[in-house]
């Protein structure tokens, strides 16, 4: 299936298309649905679940794969879900207790867009993005 590339400038047009995106993938959207389900992961369970998240990326998606595995994985309590600066990739262990492991290769996929479309910075200098969407957050919670 191809999909026509549109210009995302504002929230809205962002969660415009990624509602798009889940309908054509048969996932619908409650934005009433219940807290999420919180896994019994240790921090190094959750580890070893991203790392295994940017292998299943390397062998499916080998160019964006290779991009994730350069990304050192950070575990930050300050960070309420998982963020990118270009080098590092940032992630909440609470947060990340929540995810199944598709749900988790979605947010390696998404940050490391990130640093494909150059969102970390301009013209060299490194900016630390906190990726707090709601609109993430709403449609990570609502897939279980």
């Amino acid at each position: 299936m191809q999909i026509e590339p549109k210009k995302i400038v504002t929230e809205d047009d962002f969660n415009s298309v990624l509602d798009d995106l889940l309908k054509e993938n048969g996932i619908e959207v409650d934005e009433n649905s219940e807290e999420p389900v919180v896994f019994e992961y240790t921090d190094t369970e959750v580890k070893e679940m991203i790392v295994s998240g940017r292998v299943r990326m390397l062998i499916k998606h080998p160019f964006f794969g290779t991009l994730a595995t350069r990304l050192k994985l950070v575990e930050a309590e300050w960070c309420p879900t998982a963020a990118v600066d270009g080098k590092h990739f940032y992630y909440n262990c609470d947060f990340f207790r929540t995810l199944t492991s598709e749900e988790i290769d979605f947010v390696v996929g998404h940050e490391v867009f990130h640093c494909v479309y150059e969102h970390c910075g301009e013209n060299g200098v490194r900016l630390l993005l906190l990726m707090v969407s709601t609109s993430i957050i709403t449609v990570i919670s609502s897939v279980h």
